[in-house]
């Protein structure tokens, strides 16, 4: 029972770090200005559920990037890294902000990104994606254009995401690392502005996510499916066979296309063990069905998925390669997410606002410090317990944007 509600609480996190969850939006915010976040606050923005932010307008998280540009074949669909995982400070952190500030302050995640083929997501113009090649870009202005950017085939993303020890978004031991496919897609129509079903806003948002640890068998413990996982028979089992690692590791990770989906393998050098994943139909992953709510109201759809194999969408990587609803030109990218944590002393509930503000807000609590827990809670699963919020960090107060990075001081070597 523990194990299965701190894996729980961890995979929420993960929905809300990742990317947020539209609520019931209207159409007309997809029709006007849509990339002028500053302006409009539109549902393109990045973050759907904080259109008004940092003094008022829209700011966003943070999620620096580094993107790769190669127009050699494969470079879009077959990447290889080399990798050391970090690890902490040897002294631990503190309550007051004294002390080590471990990985999990610093970065909820990191992750490496592929454009991905999908059918029912935006912009949702043909229902047609043919795999591993250029011949899915689009990106002219020009609606009369061949490659017009609103015809583009249907696109999703994946988030490699590499979960760091001892907070909230770790894994069932918490001194190691483990890593998950987080592949996301948005449930809207461009041109129409049409949105998805009033029960799949309900159940899965515009953004669904489908989910599946990395585990040394290849077999996903539980469906990635975002809207028919199970909680009760399988996705409470863990650790299980999820493939677990420790700071400091040297690791290879290679992502590639087989007949069943992207795969994804990792050889831990250190350890000598492996772990992966394929995005298959086998393994649980599925698209959510774009199905929009005919007129009148009361004649709502009900939301279903399909079983469905995510492959990536081009060969190459460049500036054209991209997944045209998301923030950037994003294909073949690595991304640090950061401004997702902040102290805080006391909290009304574990899950609810901070009360009694921390250290990261000398002035009081902010609007930000949301998704809550004490330090003594988090102490109960073996985390460590310093009591914190780790909501978005949209003042940019948070221990991402303090010096107690690695090479910042004495308790940061």
């Amino acid at each position: 029972m523990v194990r299965f509600y701190k894996l729980s609480m961890f995979v929420l996190a993960v929905w809300l770090l990742g990317s947020a969850i539209a609520q019931s939006q209207g159409t007309n915010q997809f029709k006007a200005s849509l990339l002028k976040c500053d302006k409009t606050n539109s549902g393109f923005c990045t973050e759907l559920r904080h259109d008004q932010q940092f003094d008022g307008h829209y700011s966003g998280h943070d999620e620096p990037s580094l993107i790769f540009y190669s127009d050699k074949a494969g470079s879009g669909n077959n990447s290889i890294y080399n990798l050391t995982l970090p690890v902490d400070p040897p002294v631990a952190p503190l309550q007051d902000g004294t002390g080590g500030t471990f990985n999990f302050q610093l970065h909820s995640t990191f992750w490496f990104g592929m454009a991905l083929c999908d059918t029912q997501s935006s912009p949702n113009f043909t229902h047609v994606c043919v795999p591993n090649t250029d011949a899915n870009i689009f990106d002219s202005g020009d609606p009369n254009a061949k490659d017009f950017i609103g015809h583009h085939p249907g696109a999703a993303f994946l988030e490699l995401q590499f979960y760091p020890p001892g907070g909230l978004n770790t894994c069932s031991d918490p001194t190691q690392w483990c890593v998950a496919m987080a592949i996301f897609s948005f449930n809207v129509q461009d041109l129409t502005g049409m949105i998805n079903n009033r029960d799949c806003r309900r159940k899965v948002g515009l953004e669904p996510s489908n989910f599946a640890f990395l585990t040394t068998t290849g077999v996903a413990q539980s469906a990635a499916d975002p809207l028919n996982f199970n909680f009760n028979n399988k996705f409470g089992i863990f650790p299980g066979f999820t493939f677990q690692m420790s700071p400091g590791d040297k690791l290879v990770v290679d992502l590639h296309d087989t007949p069943d989906g992207l795969q994804v393998v990792i050889n831990d050098l250190t350890a000598g063990t492996t772990g992966s994943m394929t995005a298959s139909t086998a393994n649980g992953f599925a698209q959510i069905n774009f199905d929009p709510d005919p007129a009148p109201p009361q004649l709502s759809r009900t939301c279903s998925s399909t079983p469905y194999a995510f492959h990536p969408m081009y060969s190459t990587a460049s500036e054209h390669t991209r997944v045209p609803w998301a923030a950037h030109t994003y294909n073949i990218a690595f991304s640090d997410e950061l401004g997702h944590f902040e102290l805080c002393n006391a909290v009304d509930q574990e899950g609810g606002n901070c009360v009694q503000a921390g250290a990261d807000d000398p002035q009081g609590v902010d609007d930000d410090d949301v998704f809550c827990f004490s330090g003594g809670f988090l102490g109960l699963f073996g985390l460590q317990p310093i009591g914190s919020c780790i909501g978005g960090d949209f003042d940019f107060d948070g221990a991402s944007y303090q010096p107690r990075w690695p090479g910042t001081g004495k308790n940061y070597p």
